[in-house]
């Protein structure tokens, strides 16, 4: 499934840096590189399954318009946060690469 590469860098460069820099320590234990970038949250919603596509390019798009912050819940589940005042919550499977299998707005999750 494609996404447009221009896009998915505007996503990543929107991401305040604050946040990445405390996110990113937590996600050592993705075993991603050390030296990773949020290029590689916008990775993981480019190659999100079939059945979350919809909603990654969604919020991919959103991503490249708006600022956005990351918060890392645990090694499965993390948090974009817009400044559109929006949550997203990713859930991550990595076979054998990480990548988004299922996303939930905040708005629409059950309480």
């Amino acid at each position: 499934m494609f996404m447009d590469e221009i896009l998915l860098e505007r996503a990543a460069d929107n991401c305040q840096p604050d946040s990445w820099h405390r996110a990113a320590p937590l996600l050592s234990g993705l075993h991603i590189d050390d030296d990773a970038q949020p290029a590689i949250v916008t990775a993981w919603l480019a190659q999100a399954l079939p059945s979350a596509l919809r909603d990654a390019r969604l919020l991919v798009s959103k991503m490249a318009a708006q600022p956005w912050r990351i918060e890392v819940v645990s090694r499965e589940h993390m948090v974009v946060s817009l400044l559109d005042n929006s949550r997203w919550n990713l859930h991550l499977h990595e076979l054998p690469e990480h990548h988004v299998h299922h996303i939930e707005r905040a708005d629409r999750a059950v309480a």
